[in-house]
């Protein structure tokens, strides 16, 4: 869900790329973290540079400044290709990024500019730390492993101002998680599952985090959310399987004795027409969602390349992988 259930926050032994520092009770770390950037809605356009990339870059680094202005240099580690979508989703005529701002590491938090505190940029950020530390948490009670308590811990000390700033995102989207951790555990299948992340997703985004949206980016927003919910439990379906842990696409199986026998290569074969139609579905009310919305041109022309093209292919490679 928006890159938050692959958290940027990994250990990885052979990396050196995280140079923040860290209070003295977290520099034993350092060493082992790296941070990437994730998430499946990657935009790359290779054949050629042009205003849509360039538009794209602007969102890019534009949440990253104001993640960098609110939270701090640690809060840039949350950001994710998800969040930058998100933010093109919830853009509009008087809320958008025309500006490819100068790459924030070399500027102090004081100097950034104040638009990055605005209503939009900030309720995005406050959304984003608030999600972050939610699902760290659900990780950490399912999983307490040492790389679970490290992310929860540089979390839970990431999250302290946007807690304090706006408490209600917080308990809606603890709360909001709480339902579904009850609805993985009673077995819901994928269609209860979805739902409950698309809410909790758009709700924290739009609702809760004082953005300004219409009726038509939220709706875009939710199904967006659902086809995250779908790529990631088809991402997730054979470590899931390998592990017993819970898979919304499971469900499929229903009246199986022993759906963890069961690999992804033989869900599709036996269950295509399930797993289509609830694909299809996503599909076909993300579009409906999109044509109804009022952005800027170069913002609606990325959406539609998106939808049209590359979401299908990112679907299409995790299968075929």
């Amino acid at each position: 869900m928006f890159g938050i259930s692959k958290l940027s926050l990994i250990l990885n032994e052979s990396s050196d790329k995280y140079e923040i520092s860290l209070p003295h009770n977290m520099n034993y770390v350092v060493k082992e973290i790296g941070v990437n950037m994730y998430g499946y809605l990657s935009y790359k356009n290779k054949s050629r540079v042009n205003k849509i990339s360039r538009m794209y870059k602007c969102y890019y680094c534009s949440f990253c400044h104001s993640l960098k202005k609110n939270y701090g240099i640690l809060a840039t580690a949350l950001l994710s290709y998800d969040l930058v979508f998100a933010a093109i989703s919830l853009s509009s005529a008087s809320n958008y990024a025309d500006n490819k701002p100068m790459c924030c590491l070399y500027k102090r938090k004081n100097k950034l500019d104040d638009e990055y505190s605005s209503d939009y940029w900030k309720g995005l950020a406050t959304a984003s730390v608030a999600l972050a530390y939610s699902k760290a948490l659900d990780n950490y009670l399912d999983r307490a492993t040492m790389t679970a308590r490290i992310i929860l811990g540089i979390l839970s000390f990431l999250s302290r101002k946007a807690r304090k700033e706006n408490p209600d995102v917080f308990a809606y989207v603890d709360g909001a998680m709480r339902d579904l951790k009850l609805a993985e555990e009673q077995g819901g299948g994928f269609e209860i599952h979805s739902e409950l992340s698309a809410k909790m997703i758009s709700d924290a985004l739009c609702d809760y985090s004082n953005v300004p949206f219409t009726k038509s980016n939220k709706r875009f927003l939710y199904e967006v959310s659902r086809w995250l919910c779908f790529v990631d439990a088809i991402d997730d379906y054979e470590k899931d399987r390998k592990n017993e842990a819970y898979n919304p696409l499971f469900m499929v199986w229903k009246n199986n004795k022993n759906i963890y026998e069961n690999n992804f290569e033989k869900l599709i074969s036996i269950k295509y027409i399930e797993i289509s139609k609830i694909y299809f579905d996503i599909l076909e009310q993300m579009n409906d969602a999109l044509k109804e919305m009022k952005i800027n041109e170069n913002e609606k022309i990325f959406l539609e390349d998106m939808v049209h093209r590359v979401m299908p292919q990112k679907v299409s490679g995790i299968i075929l992988n």
